[in-house]
């Protein structure tokens, strides 16, 4: 923003509530990472994961692509 502060944002986008957008941000934050997007893509395959089963997978699934991501160093 216009301040400098930082800002964070997270949606579970019709997921159970806490159990997308929170574990991707949190994933991020626990990488020490500012200026960062990670979008999820997931498609329901027949299996009922449950709330704690979708955690695990929306972290799981934003841990390897951050791990495999690209990062750059930005100065202002």
């Amino acid at each position: 923003n216009e301040q400098g502060d930082e800002v964070e944002r997270s949606s579970d986008d019709g997921e159970p509530s806490g159990t997308a957008g929170l574990p991707i941000l949190t994933t991020i934050r626990n990488e020490g990472l500012t200026n960062t997007m990670c979008i999820v893509i997931r498609y329901f395959g027949g299996t009922k994961l449950g709330s704690g089963g979708l955690k695990r997978a929306y972290r799981r699934a934003a841990k390897e692509v951050l791990c495999a991501a690209t990062k750059e160093e930005y100065c202002s």
